[in-house]
């Protein structure tokens, strides 16, 4: 009978867990990564719709953090890390567009110094133009990954990576 000798199968699981051993620190970076750069995709569109539907509808539109109220359904409040949605802006109050419910890779999003997550709104009026300067920078678990949305009161935003710092 033909087969392979103890030898031989411990020398071919040995080779496989070394290998698993450089494989597995360079896939997980790898999937930080992938994790990063699609939570900012995500800040990018909310950011798009936001302005392009103020310039659009003809109303003020605001990106902002959500916070569940038990009465309202989902508020204005929090930090981003937990939600954010856009909503439209009229005299009887904010009217949702989309919500974008918070993400489960433990992903934070922070403030350009990493100091602080960032709860503060961003409005676009109908022609387009922020309220404000403002960076929401996405940070990896391991800290070690940053993509950032930067917006300008010229409304338009960009997309960086490394722009800032991140806890560890």
């Amino acid at each position: 009978m033909r087969g392979f000798t103890l030898l031989e199968l411990l020398i071919t699981l040995t080779l496989v867990l070394v290998l698993m051993a450089v494989a597995i620190p360079s896939f997980s970076h790898q999937l930080e990564v992938l994790s990063v750069r699609s939570e900012t995709a995500r800040l990018l569109s909310a950011v798009m719709l936001a302005r392009q539907s103020a310039m659009g509808r003809s109303q003020d539109a605001v990106l902002c953090p959500l916070d569940q109220d038990s009465n309202q359904g989902f508020v204005c409040g929090g930090d981003y890390s937990r939600g954010f949605g856009v909503f439209l802006e009229s005299e009887s109050g904010l009217t949702p567009l989309k919500l974008y419910p918070g993400n489960r890779r433990r992903l934070l999003i922070m403030n350009r110094q990493g100091s602080e997550r960032i709860g503060t709104a961003f409005r676009w009026n109908t022609r387009g133009l922020g309220s404000r300067n403002g960076t929401l920078s996405v940070c990896g678990p391991s800290g070690n990954v940053n993509r950032a949305v930067v917006l300008n009161r010229v409304g338009r935003p960009r997309v960086t990576d490394q722009w800032g710092t991140c806890p560890k």
